[in-house]
């Protein structure tokens, strides 16, 4: 477990003797989870911050129309939560779905706060913690503002998804219908568009990354 929140920022700098020193005060639970079971519903009361150990959850947004849609998807050292416990909201605005069979720790939000409290290093990492969490934010909203699929597509590859190298090309953390509903397309759509920009030489699929080949064409696509 330490080995694995060592990738999480809330611990960044932290040595593993000092992570577990922190982790025996935090009144942590470990739950386990199966493919599609609910980790936190949308309507629960939002005090408990979740870690990702082992597994990956998709953190799910309902819209007005019925339709819950896919906002970020997160794996093992990674946080989820901490937004809903420390605003104003009572619960949750999110749902919080187990993709995988998956190992969750859970922080009370109040052993949270202690700790903070007591280490100025374990609050400057919460704060920055969240500034990248808004800036994630803003990034889904204007790949979500984007007119057309190439534009969704071009914008996803050139701010969204991590670029290995400009060799190996841009990391696809997840399938191509988790993309899709990302992107808020249909798959279909989404497999037929990345066909055609490959055909035109602005990537080229290689498996589980794509390869930008015309960082030009894609940034004249964002900007018509």
């Amino acid at each position: 477990m330490i080995e694995v929140l060592q990738k999480n920022a809330l611990f960044q700098g932290k040595s593993s003797a000092e992570i577990e020193a922190i982790v025996a005060k935090l009144q942590i639970v470990v739950e386990e989870y199966k493919k599609g079971e609910l980790v936190f519903r949308s309507d629960q009361t939002a005090d408990r911050i979740g870690i990702l150990l082992q597994g990956s959850v998709a953190i799910e947004k309902n819209l007005a129309n019925g339709k819950a849609t896919p906002v970020f998807l997160k794996y093992p050292g990674e946080m989820f939560g901490e937004a809903a416990v420390f605003s104003r909201a009572d619960t949750y605005p999110c749902n919080v779905i187990s993709q995988s069979s998956s190992r969750i720790l859970l922080i009370p939000k109040e052993a949270l706060l202690a700790a903070i409290a007591c280490d100025p290093a374990l609050l400057s990492n919460f704060l920055q913690l969240f500034a990248n969490k808004i800036l994630e934010l803003t990034i889904k909203t204007e790949l979500l503002a984007c007119d057309s699929i190439r534009q969704k597509i071009g914008f996803s590859l050139l701010y969204e998804l991590k670029e290995l190298t400009p060799e190996k090309g841009v990391e696809v953390p997840f399938s191509k219908k988790f993309w899709a509903e990302s992107l808020d397309v249909s798959r279909p759509s989404l497999y037929r568009e990345l066909s055609m920009m490959e055909r035109e030489g602005l990537i080229r699929l290689a498996g589980k990354t794509i390869v930008i080949k015309d960082r030009p064409g894609l940034m004249k696509i964002l900007a018509t």
